[in-house]
């Protein structure tokens, strides 16, 4: 019953006119073609003179290839000295992930960055969005429908169900290619017996299953943004994100013409400005950025004669 009062608190009338209209913005904010960012660093360096940057970066897909299992993905030592490079020169660096935040912090390997999980319903410290406790009442009710999508499809091989507490995602890229509509049936059936408290969206591969509520990744960033620079965040920093799944459309959204929003390996429209190929395409990006920034401040050192 308290899950029920809290699902109807925050889904009145007016939160279907929002989700209406950030559904029609994306579509409006979507581009046949994107510019490769590499063809724009000269207009980027200029963006950043005035403003500090906040880099907010997804990591399967993004900072790593995604791999045949969740657990199979981990940053590599390039990855995670550009990191401390990155945050050692006063960057802000965000990571926003479907996965659990306390897992994705394992992952990265990196103290001091922000690790925002479960599609940014959770921040691993520090102050919480204010959908988090909405998210855990409704723990009960994600953790039955992942235990009934294992004992329904336990008998697929390649199958992974991996419950986050908040959310879960049932991975089926090493599934035969024959199991999949089974699978993509079954995990859809269950999800309505869930609703409306559990949404289903899919991804590379992947089913994600989560919390109905107002809230994605784009909502998560303008919130963290908001809250840690201030109202006028926009006048004080430049946000840059980059991802590759269809959950960080929602961010590329909510930051368009307020930030620098980049699409890893883009397989349609999207609503980013910019596109890199691969993880190793934002590898040498963040390299770049972290060798402009320490340029920058051994200029500043340099003794005037």
């Amino acid at each position: 019953m308290r899950a029920m009062r809290a699902y109807l608190a925050a889904h009145d009338i007016f939160w279907w006119m929002e989700e209406v209209v950030a559904a029609a913005s994306r579509l409006i904010a979507r581009r046949v073609e994107t510019r490769h960012l590499f063809e724009d660093l000269e207009r980027i360096e200029v963006a950043r003179r005035d403003r500090s940057l906040v880099l907010f970066l997804d990591f399967d897909g993004t900072l790593v290839p995604i791999a045949p299992t969740p657990d199979a993905a981990v940053a590599t030592l390039d990855v995670q000295a550009v990191l401390r490079r990155l945050r050692s020169g006063g960057h802000e660096v965000v990571i926003v992930s479907g996965r659990a935040a306390s897992r994705i912090q394992t992952l990265v390997g990196v103290d001091d960055l922000v690790y925002m999980g479960n599609h940014g319903l959770e921040v691993q410290s520090g102050d919480q969005p204010p959908v988090r406790a909405a998210a855990e009442r409704l723990r009960g009710q994600m953790r039955a429908l992942s235990e009934a999508i294992r004992a329904r499809l336990g008998d697929v091989p390649g199958l992974v169900v991996e419950h986050k507490d908040l959310s879960s995602s049932v991975h089926y890229r090493q599934v035969d290619p024959t199991q999949v509509p089974r699978v993509r049936q079954v995990v859809s059936n269950l999800v309505d017996q869930h609703r409306p408290w559990i949404t289903l969206l899919r991804g590379k591969e992947v089913l994600e299953l989560r919390p109905n509520l107002p809230w994605d990744k784009g909502r998560a960033v303008l919130w963290w943004l908001e809250h840690r620079f201030g109202p006028q965040w926009v006048d004080r920093v430049l946000p840059v994100y980059v991802g590759d799944d269809r959950t960080d459309e929602d961010a590329f959204g909510a930051l368009a013409g307020r930030g620098i929003t980049v699409a890893v390996a883009p397989e349609g429209p999207t609503a980013a400005a910019y596109s890199l190929r691969d993880p190793a395409e934002v590898l040498d990006f963040l390299r770049w950025l972290a060798a402009g920034e320490a340029a920058r401040q051994a200029a500043q050192t340099v003794p005037i004669s």
